[in-house]
């Protein structure tokens, strides 16, 4: 959880991410960065829906540098949905 440790401070993550956004908009498989989109409505699908499980198994967590299980992954993202990080809704 990058914005618990001391790498990155929260009031510079809250800075950083309507950045990233708006670099992220007009790419073509950027569908979570355009205008209108549901990102906290989607995210807590993922977190309470097991579509994703399968995905990670066999794909995500290949990219970890340590051993992550997808229990912690969603509790993870149920912590990010509920920080206040990301907007509701994409502007």
């Amino acid at each position: 959880m990058i914005w618990k440790s001391k790498h990155v401070h929260i009031k510079v993550l809250k800075k950083l991410i309507p950045d990233i956004i708006e670099i992220r908009k007009p790419g073509k498989y950027t569908h979570s960065c355009k205008s209108g989109y549901p990102i906290i409505e989607t995210l807590t699908n993922i977190s309470t829906n097991k579509f994703y499980k399968k995905d990670f198994e066999t794909n995500t967590k290949e990219f970890f540098s340590k051993e992550v299980s997808y229990k912690e992954v969603i509790k993870s993202l149920k912590e990010v949905i509920e920080s206040g990080l990301l907007p509701e809704v994409i502007s």
